[in-house]
């Protein structure tokens, strides 16, 4: 392992801005009023109207939240110039990491509205928060992880992972001790945070014939059970792996869609995991234990992007066809509510970890930030209806 200062990147800056009120909600403490009066005296013969125009301007910025337990309203933002490509909130801090194709990655502070931008040379591929939300690991179009520590305002990565494979995407295990690296061979490497090494690496040459027949077997979304005994890699070809974590041994595979695979989600009671790609027009649920589809959400809007469940496990967040958000009943598959808001289709969305907020990104560059406890006991939806919270 190598420090920050091996970094081929001497143009990474960290810079900070903060964030205008114009697009918060209006509410007390950030209306801005304009009142405009038009005095006219009454009309006689050879009498001139005379207009009399007073213009009173009052606005009262926003104070910043000042507890750690302080509550603030749901936000959007314009994040970036181009599409968003991953979102994730930390937790406890709720700090917002924003990925998008302008080549950087904001880190976003909603109850202050301060915002701090890294520059990459190319859009970063992935992204994933440790555990205790204060490690971000980022990987890009190359072969290294970069970890930053978000509690500092530092110019560089903390750590430096160097690795001899194209790595797409990132999962740290339940207890933060492991960062698992998907690669873009299909292999996953598992690094360990203690010693900031490679532990192991396994899944090159462990899958079937059947695969070896498929094109694009390459590595495209992975994710951890909530107990960290499973790993689960979804590939190019639409197939689905199930891994030992602890002995890189392939449980189970099987075919959950004929294009690839672009989101992975299992609840935290760990009994069903919930595929999305990009080209079906519907989310399927799992049964892990044995590949056996056990619920279906037909949601009708190609284009299924990106899924989370909620800490409970009994709903299902989807998005990627549309502007919409759409909370499922994950055991009944049927819709809830659909949260609208965003001006473009919904490119990704997470839950914190606390289960408080979700927060999602969209193509156009906008991000919103939805508190959960207001949607959960909102009003369930009619046929056409939807609820929104702006």
């Amino acid at each position: 392992m190598r420090r920050a200062p091996s970094l081929r990147r001497p143009n990474m800056v960290l810079s900070r801005r903060a964030y205008g009120d114009a697009q918060s909600p209006i509410d007390p403490k950030t209306r801005g009023f304009v009142t405009v009066a038009v005095l006219t005296p009454g009309l006689g013969a050879c009498v001139l109207g005379a207009i009399i125009l007073a213009i009173g301007v009052t606005w009262q910025r926003p104070e910043p939240d000042r507890e750690s337990n302080t509550e603030f309203p749901s936000r959007s933002l314009k994040a970036a110039r181009g599409l968003v490509l991953a979102v994730n909130i930390a937790t406890p801090s709720r700090t917002v990491a924003i990925s998008s194709t302008d080549s950087t990655v904001k880190l976003w502070d909603p109850p202050t509205g301060a915002l701090r931008s890294i520059p990459l040379e190319t859009p970063a591929r992935s992204m994933s928060y440790s555990p205790d939300g204060t490690l971000l690991a980022i990987t890009v179009v190359d072969t290294d992880i970069y970890v930053y520590d978000i509690r500092t305002t530092s110019e560089e990565p903390k750590y430096i992972l160097h690795s001899d494979k194209i790595v797409r995407v990132t999962a740290f295990n339940p207890r933060g001790d492991t960062l698992a690296a998907g690669n873009f061979d299909g292999s996953v490497t598992l690094w360990d945070l203690n010693t900031f090494k490679p532990r192991t690496t396994f899944g090159e040459g462990a899958v079937s014939p059947q695969i070896e027949r498929l094109q694009s077997p390459y590595l495209t979304a992975m994710t951890y059970s909530p107990d960290g005994k499973t790993l689960v890699t979804g590939q190019g070809n639409g197939m689905v792996h199930v891994w030992n974590p602890s002995t890189g041994r392939l449980l189970r595979e099987w075919q959950a869609s004929k294009t690839p695979i672009d989101a992975l989600a299992i609840p935290i009671q760990g009994d069903v995991l919930a595929t999305a790609a990009i080209l079906d027009t519907d989310v399927r649920l799992w049964d892990l234990e044995t590949g056996h589809t056990r619920v279906v959400l037909e949601d009708g809007a190609k284009g299924i992007k990106t899924l989370a469940f909620d800490l409970q496990g009994s709903t299902l967040a989807t998005a990627g066809g549309d502007e919409m958000i759409k909370i499922w009943d994950r055991r009944k598959g049927t819709p809830l509510r659909t949260l609208r808001g965003h001006e473009a289709k919904v490119w990704c969305l997470s839950y914190s970890r606390d289960g408080r907020w979700l927060v999602s990104g969209d193509a156009e560059g906008g991000v919103r930030l939805w508190p959960t406890d207001e949607f959960a006991a909102g009003p369930k939806l009619a046929s056409g209806d939807s609820a929104s919270w702006n």
